[in-house]
């Protein structure tokens, strides 16, 4: 009989440490909501914020050298162009994927062209890094294109970087004027 009782006490110590706990955090919860309130001022009407527009944002493109064909946009164009400007230039990229300090991303264009010509499809894929290493921890370091690559969708198929830049690109670009 003394051995039931030398097992049931470590029982009854651990329910009564529980039931303890329970009201002593109870007590701490009713009375952290209960306790008085202090009057607020009214909220003042919130100020209109002023938003500048940016700046637009096109693929700039060298002048035309007499003789020869105009130069059409390619990835390698993109070098140097932060997050934001490639999200105005290329829409939200189909495929994000983070490997900090980087990101990659993948656009996909489906089937394109005409005729004998026609491509069945490319992917475009950016390499952003941070503008700086100090801004390797900081979570707001602005990205830039370090690394532009156009691919064929299928193995072996032809397909032109210029061809597969046009396919994604959602802003014409623009051509610097000759003597700029």
């Amino acid at each position: 009989m003394t051995l039931i009782k030398a097992r049931r006490w470590p029982m009854q110590i651990g329910q009564r440490s529980f039931l303890q706990i329970a009201a002593v955090s109870g007590g701490l919860l009713l009375a952290a909501c209960g306790g008085p309130r202090q009057a607020t001022a009214p909220a003042a009407e919130p100020a209109t914020p002023v938003i500048a527009a940016p700046p637009p944002v096109t693929l700039t493109m060298p002048a035309d050298v007499p003789g020869e064909p105009p130069r059409r946009p390619e990835s390698r164009d993109t070098l140097g162009k932060t997050a934001a400007e490639m999200r105005v230039l290329f829409g939200a990229p189909g495929l994000l994927r983070r490997e900090p300090p980087s990101e990659i991303w993948q656009y996909t264009a489906p089937a394109f062209g005409q005729g004998d010509k026609r491509a069945s499809g490319c992917v475009l894929i950016f390499v952003l890094y941070p503008e700086n290493e100090a801004a390797n921890t900081d979570s707001q370091a602005v990205l830039r294109v370090q690394h532009a690559q156009s691919l064929p969708r299928r193995r072996g198929d032809p397909v032109g970087d210029a061809d597969c830049v046009e396919a994604l690109l959602k802003v014409p670009p623009t051509r610097v004027a000759p003597g700029s």
